[in-house]
């Protein structure tokens, strides 16, 4: 792979990361009322912990640790 496609390939994922983002808005918004309150607790932490994996993860893919 040249660097060039590395490029088009991010700017390719973020169409997906924001469909990712509406499913996931639509997901919470029908099954979490049905669920108990610690359910909730544990489904939004596991989920803010894969989004803020993911994101670290395509910044040191996108920059290269460009942000130290």
């Amino acid at each position: 792979m040249s660097l060039n496609n590395k490029n088009n390939q991010n700017s390719a994922l973020i169409p997906v990361a924001v469909i990712l983002m509406i499913a996931v808005i639509l997901f919470l918004n029908i099954v979490l009322p049905a669920l108990p309150f610690r359910w909730m607790m544990v489904i939004i932490i596991a989920v803010i912990g894969i989004a803020g994996a993911l994101v670290i993860l395509w910044m040191k893919r996108r920059g290269g640790g460009r942000g130290e």
